[in-house]
């Protein structure tokens, strides 16, 4: 696990031979937020905290990963996106929509047309700002940037005039500077 901003960690975990996905935790002063999370190596104690909530954010259905045995380890609320809901095998215990403002000032934005259901991005104050995508986009700091379909640049546009500097997707590097201007370069190619 790695601190990029105060109060603003990321880590790691294989997923499928020789493919990586990234997870976020968000430390705000009254909850703990976990972003399309799985279990790090460190185990889930770093995030228990007495006065502090956990709060588990889906990106997408996809993503639930390791969110119900957080919930259960941590007693952890699961929070997800409205229009993934019909794709998920868990029910969560709140929904959000685009727009929503979340738990440590986080933002939705719904990436209406995205090839996942109800793929929201997240913006998180932390930092510079830093943009959240599960699967929307494939972004490296020193390689070229992707989408999974053509049809998600499309998606992607409404993100274009956000005020952040970095990007972490869960396929991909985090891209710690430049980020806003690296996605409007990537939609406009």
């Amino acid at each position: 696990m790695e601190q990029l901003f105060p109060g603003f960690y990321c880590w790691s975990a294989p997923y499928r031979p020789g493919r990586e996905a990234y997870s976020v935790w968000v430390e705000g002063n009254n909850e703990n937020v976990l972003i399309d999370p799985h279990t790090p190596e460190e185990g889930l104690s770093r995030f228990s905290h007495p006065s502090k909530a956990i709060i588990v954010l889906l990106t997408t259905a996809n993503h639930e990963r390791d969110a119900y045995s957080i919930k259960l380890g941590l007693r952890a609320e699961i929070w997800a996106p409205e229009a993934a809901l019909n794709d998920m095998d868990m029910v969560p215990d709140r929904v959000y929509s685009s727009d929503d403002e979340l738990p440590c000032g986080i933002q939705a934005y719904h990436l209406e047309g995205s090839h996942s259901d109800g793929e929201t991005a997240l913006l998180v104050p932390s930092g510079p700002g830093v943009l959240v995508i599960g699967d929307g986009l494939v972004a490296h700091p020193n390689d070229a940037w992707r989408v999974f379909v053509s049809h998600e640049r499309a998606a992607l546009q409404p993100l274009k005039n956000l005020a952040f500097d970095a990007i972490v997707t869960s396929h991909g590097a985090p891209v710690l500077a430049g980020g806003a201007a690296g996605l409007r370069t990537f939609l406009e190619a």
